[in-house]
């Protein structure tokens, strides 16, 4: 591999200034520190990246991201969810002021508001895998429909 891929690569390290000499066998400069070049391919056993270029590092490397997604995915539905919750009653915004308790009550169930939030949190976090987002409070219709209507444009 030449010295130009290395530097492309971030593999090349500057060599350090030689070290005075203390005796026979003596090295100018720490081999850590010096760009060395080498023949074997990238990942094989001979390669000074060998070791780190194995298949178990990488798939341990791919892993684990998946697992920081997933990790983060879940922290963002959570707080999603908590603003959606948090921000008024829905149902108030989609009924109206005259509104008698029944309608009230039928749409509270009909949108699944009367469980608790614990099954309401399954049930947003499935539907969201889906990509069913509920229904907007200002247009009355779905989320889905609404966003491919917008991808059309």
């Amino acid at each position: 591999m030449g010295w130009a891929l290395l530097r492309r690569r971030g593999l090349f390290f500057p060599p350090r200034p030689a070290l005075p000499a203390r005796g026979a066998g003596s090295v100018g400069c720490l081999v850590s520190y010096c760009a060395i070049p080498f023949k074997a391919p990238l990942g094989s056993a001979s390669s000074p990246l060998g070791s780190l270029l194995s298949p178990a590092t990488v798939l341990a490397f791919i892993l684990r991201r998946i697992l920081q997604s997933l990790a983060v995915m879940a922290v963002v539905a959570f707080i999603a969810f908590g603003l959606f919750n948090f921000t008024g009653d829905p149902v108030a915004f989609m009924v109206g002021q005259d509104a008698t308790v029944e309608e009230k009550a039928r749409l509270r169930t009909e949108l699944g508001l009367d469980q608790p939030s614990i099954v309401q949190f399954a049930r947003f976090v499935g539907n969201a895998a889906q990509g069913e987002f509920g229904i907007s409070l200002r247009q009355g219709r779905s989320v889905a429909t609404l966003l491919a209507w917008l991808m059309e444009i």
